[in-house]
């Protein structure tokens, strides 16, 4: 023991110099992190000096290591009185003491000195003892294994070289392999690795300084190289990813369009306007991931809907910018609200339908009720907010671990630019740390909230941040970023508030998010009735084949009704989805040839695909129409809306009053714009709730119905805009023809 302490003494003696140069290089670090705020001269002199603590360490380990010859044939060498076991814990007690130790006191004093917290400052000091002892014992093993500084330099450059060599060779067989894992499965790849170097070199440290030949130690210290590389590309197991929950807690529900425009309650969350989930907390939010679904119509068949990667949309994505204070405040305290513009019509990509083409635009023209039924994957994250602040320059904690400074506010005529600057912890083994490091964007969210005209604009931020290196010893990342809210002159004229109050009086509210848990969860309904669109049922055969059938196809020299009917069937069935001026051409030819005789035929068969109507039937409809087909065609009407568009080019909709006036009663589903405008033509008092439900509830053309209702005695035209508004606002409508109303009725986010 006393020869121990001995070693120790005299090696402190021999480098305090150099020690002192790396205490001080520590100390300035930790007093540059206090006194300076962030800034890119401080960013660039903490740079520097962490290279000096890394030169200094390598340096001194070296120096250490070589003091003291481990081999040698001399008689004073031959005779010296330190044997093996006092000279390994002399030197190793000396490195972890004066090198190892402080360096993971210093990384811990960093993080609680920015006010990150004692959790946040151990797992930084855990990872620098994994990074640091890593480097220090691989520089310590490298080192037994020669006799002077020039070989100590070569055999670095040589395992320098050879590692790089390696791991370009496994990355390029990693990546044509495989295609990349999530940040958490990388992470996981880079923790392991270096603790596998940790131990491998620590291991030949050891056996190089008990054993005398060199065999053992080098082999161990190639392996801990080797391995560590390919452990780095090829581990498996993702030990850091949002734990696997049950989601016994939570629970989800299909519900109807008109139930997913009205508020939630505590703890409860709509999700694509058509899904309810409760059970959450009242600062957590489920983020859908994928959906398989299954719609069981009876005789219609089995329909089966598959997605994955369906993201939330930001308030201003969905055009809910005058609805984001709302959201924002069912998020805290009382309960939780997302909501997307997604729905089932993302097209024929995704959506699997059955072999009979004719089952979709079926079900679309009379949707039945079915079961419906599946699975929703997703995340549960936890939201971060921080206290509404005022427009001018500060900085404030998000939560612990993330800082936020608002550097400048710059106020121009068409828009508010506010420049940030945030401060986070580089961590590898941090969950909220890694979210920050990867991807911030759609992951802090920025709402800015007027209460006294209630307006509020929702912003995402729109940088990434990467450090580098990503797999590196822990440290302090900062990163500034510009947002921007639009605020124009021409509001501060129509809204009477100037811009100057309506920045003073407004609060800026910012949100964040960190993963929980995946979960998936079930949900099933009975006697459901699904919207769907037409325009995205297929085809079953090549187009080529449909084409060659419609050449083939001929009329009898006197066509009989059941010879048209025959006739149009097969021509309607094969008819090609696509629009060309040679499809045009074909098919208006075939449906020529029926002539005036065939229209009561071919109305008698309506509704057919959507498609096929708009690209072809409905111009030669035009053209064939006679007087004497009124009657059918207004009975065709009642089953097949989209011929409205027929009824207004030969001038009928007074005709059509009637039947238009029996659709909207239905409500079984929003009807065409064309037909409500009809139906208000009628100017009937009783029909004043269906009309507004069907204005209310059509996503577009309501600039084509308002006019109409307006000419309506005794119609609430201003109420009806008001709720169609506020389904716009939350991504149930589009909101282009209700802008022009809602700006004359002073409607926050109208003017937008």
């Amino acid at each position: 023991m006393n020869l121990t302490l001995h070693l120790i003494r005299t090696d402190i003696r021999r480098f305090r110099w150099s020690l002192g140069l790396f205490w001080g290089a520590l100390a300035a670090g930790l007093l540059l992190e206090w006194l300076l705020p962030p800034s890119a001269p401080r960013q660039t002199a903490l740079t520097l000096l962490f290279l000096a603590e890394v030169l200094l360490a390598l340096w001194l380990v070296v120096l250490v290591v070589l003091g003291d010859a481990l081999t040698g044939s001399t008689a004073a060498w031959m005779t010296r009185p330190i044997g093996r076991r006092s000279l390994l814990a002399a030197k190793t007690l000396w490195m972890v003491g004066f090198l190892l130790a402080p360096y993971v006191v210093a990384a811990v004093l960093r993080f609680v000195a920015a006010g990150f917290g004692w959790s946040t400052a151990v797992k930084a000091g855990l990872e620098a003892l994994l990074f640091g002892g890593a480097f220090l014992w691989c520089v310590a093993a490298l080192a037994a294994c020669v006799r002077t500084t020039f070989g100590f330099l070569a055999a670095a450059g040589a395992v320098f070289g050879a590692a790089a060599l390696v791991g370009a060779v496994l990355g390029w067989i990693r990546f044509r392999s495989s295609e990349p894992g999530p940040v958490t499965l990388e992470t996981s790849a880079v923790l392991v690795a270096w603790a596998w170097l940790w131990v491998c070199a620590l291991g030949a440290w050891i056996v190089r300084v008990m054993l005398p030949p060199r065999t053992p130690g080098v082999g161990l210290f190639g392996a801990g190289v080797l391995g560590a590389l390919l452990l780095g590309f090829f581990w498996p197991v993702d030990f850091l990813a949002p734990r696997a929950g049950s989601g016994a807690r939570l629970n989800i529900e299909v519900i109807d369009d008109a139930s997913a425009a009205a508020s939630s309650g505590p703890g409860q969350q709509l999700l694509w306007g058509g899904f309810r989930v409760s059970g959450l907390a009242t600062n957590e939010v489920l983020v859908a991931s994928g959906l398989e679904a299954t719609l069981e119509a009876g005789a219609r068949g089995v329909g089966r809907w598959e997605h994955h990667e369906l993201w939330p949309r930001t308030p201003t994505e969905s055009g809910q910018k005058g609805a984001a204070m709302a959201l924002i405040r069912r998020w805290f305290p009382t309960n939780t609200l997302w909501f997307g513009a997604w729905e089932f019509r993302d097209g024929p990509s995704w959506l699997h339908l059955p072999k009979d083409p004719e089952w979709f635009a079926a079900y679309a023209r009379e949707p039945a009720p079915g079961r419906f039924s599946g699975k929703v994957r997703g995340v549960r994250w936890r939201l971060h907010a921080a206290a509404p602040i005022r427009l001018q320059p500060q900085s404030f904690t998000l939560r612990q671990g993330v800082r936020l400074s608002l550097r400048q506010v710059t106020v121009r005529p068409d828009r508010l630019r506010l420049d940030w600057l945030v401060e986070f912890p580089v961590l590898v083994s941090d969950a909220a740390g890694r979210s920050l490091a990867d991807d911030m964007v759609g992951r802090l969210q920025f709402v800015l909230h007027h209460e006294p005209s209630a307006e509020a604009h929702g912003v995402s931020s729109s940088f990434t941040l990467r450090p580098w290196p990503s797999a590196g010893p822990p440290s302090l990342g900062s990163q500034r970023f510009s947002i921007e809210f639009p605020y124009s002159e021409l509001r501060a004229r129509l809204t009477g508030v100037s811009t100057e109050d309506w920045l003073r009086e407004a609060r800026l509210w910012v949100f964040e998010f960190t993963p929980l848990e995946t979960v998936t969860l079930d949900f099933q309904r009975t006697n459901y009735v699904l919207r769907l669109y037409p325009e995205n049922a297929g085809s079953a055969s090549a187009e080529a084949d449909e084409l060659e059938v419609i050449r083939q196809l001929r009329l009898p020299e006197q066509p009989t009704e059941a010879d048209l009917e025959a006739y149009l069937r097969v021509l309607l069935r094969h008819a090609p989805d696509r629009l060309t001026q040679s499809n045009r051409d074909l098919m208006q030819e075939k449906l020529e040839a029926i002539g005036p005789a065939g229209v009561p035929v071919l109305l008698r068969l309506m509704p057919i695909r959507e498609r096929v109507f708009h690209y072809f039937v409905r111009d030669v409809l035009r053209r064939l129409l006679r007087e004497e087909h009124k009657p059918a065609l207004l009975d065709a009407l009642a089953r097949a809306p989209e011929l409205v568009t027929v009824v207004r080019a030969r001038g009928w909709e007074k005709d059509a009053i009637p039947v238009a006036v029996e659709m909207i009663r239905s409500r079984r589903g929003a009807v065409l714009p064309e037909i409500v405008r009809i139906a208000a033509m009628a100017k009937q008092p009783e029909t004043h709730p269906d009309l507004a439900w069907h204005f209310i509830h059509n996503r577009t053309g309501h600039e084509f119905m308002l006019p109409a209702l307006e000419a309506c005695p005794g119609f609430d035209v201003a109420s009806v805009v008001r709720e169609a508004w506020r389904r716009a606002r939350i991504g149930l409508a589009s909101p282009r023809g209700l802008v022009l109303p809602a700006a004359r009725l002073g409607l926050p986010g109208a003017l937008q």
